[in-house]
């Protein structure tokens, strides 16, 4: 049986991708405009998102905003007047919320980057475990078939070592068979075999048990001489096929060794990533307390009720 050719995509190139995702992520990013929904609510209040989330629903239909800061906010939507897509260069941003959005867009990038890397990653597993099935089948065939050939050739042995013993069966129940014919007479024998007359039947069986024991000696030297045939054609190809089983047995075995390595790299090589992406993201902004919303500051000029 010839193997498929079965190419696997070199480990080295695509783990260094996987390893090079998050440090890619920390090259100096360009400083693009980012956009935002304003929130304006009923008491000229304004909220900058980055991003959104509704939860709720009728009246407690509120959103979950983050702020380029980082800051996150819970707004009622009753409370919204408008709301407004735009664009907001990265230089009118504060410094605080500057270095939020580098931190979002380093994470982003690695994440993207580790995601990529990932699917390499995934796709090098699944064409190395196609490479060992394909072995494994292979080591199957040949061992099937190399059972099937040990099988045939201790039948044939079998055979011709039984082969005198059928022989000599035939032979005595022929012998038997002419004795007691010619005894009768009823085998044309002339004194003094012939001693007493039986019957027309008796001699009838008699005489098919001779042919059938001629005919059963014939059958098992044919037997044995096609056994020995399948003898010498089995032991011939027997070897052949020990040589192939035993070289499939070490192509998967080296396939299963292959996979395995190639598995602990993908497993160092996501740890490294992860370690990688840990140095890149930073400390997020400050949230307020669980359970307290945070409003936007208020204007120092408005009278406080």
């Amino acid at each position: 049986m010839s193997m498929p050719n079965l190419k696997l995509a070199s480990a080295t190139g695509v783990l260094g991708i996987s390893l090079g995702g998050a440090l890619h992520a920390a090259e100096p990013l360009v400083d693009e405009p980012i956009q935002v929904t304003t929130f304006e609510l009923k008491d000229g209040k304004k909220f900058a998102a980055v991003a959104y989330a509704a939860l709720g629903k009728d009246d407690l239909k509120s959103y979950v905003i983050t702020e380029p800061s980082g800051t996150r906010s819970i707004i009622l939507e009753k409370e919204i007047a408008n709301r407004k897509k735009e664009t907001v260069a990265f230089v009118d941003l504060d410094e605080p919320s500057r270095r939020e959005v580098l931190r979002q867009r380093r994470i982003s990038t690695a994440k993207k980057a580790d995601a990529e890397a990932a699917a390499a990653e995934r796709k090098l597993i699944s064409d190395a475990k196609l490479k060992e099935s394909a072995y494994r089948a292979a080591f199957n065939k040949f061992n099937d078939e190399l059972i099937l050939a040990t099988d045939t050739l201790a039948k044939a042995q079998e055979i011709v070592k039984n082969t005198p013993v059928d022989i000599a069966r035939a032979d005595a129940r022929y012998d038997a068979a002419k004795t007691e014919l010619a005894a009768t007479g009823g085998g044309g024998y002339p004194p003094p075999y012939a001693r007493y007359t039986g019957d027309a039947s008796r001699n009838d069986y008699l005489r098919h048990t001779m042919i059938e024991a001629a005919e059963d000696k014939a059958k098992a030297d044919t037997s044995k001489k096609e056994a020995e045939e399948i003898i010498a054609r089995t032991q011939e190809k027997l070897k052949k096929l020990q040589d192939r089983a035993t070289q499939a047995q070490k192509e998967y075995d080296a396939a299963q060794l292959e996979t395995r390595a190639l598995e602990e790299k993908i497993d160092k090589a996501e740890h490294d990533r992860l370690t990688a992406r840990s140095g890149l993201v930073g400390k997020p902004a400050p949230q307020p307390p669980q359970g307290e919303v945070e409003r936007a500051p208020e204007d120092p000029s408005t009278p406080k009720k």
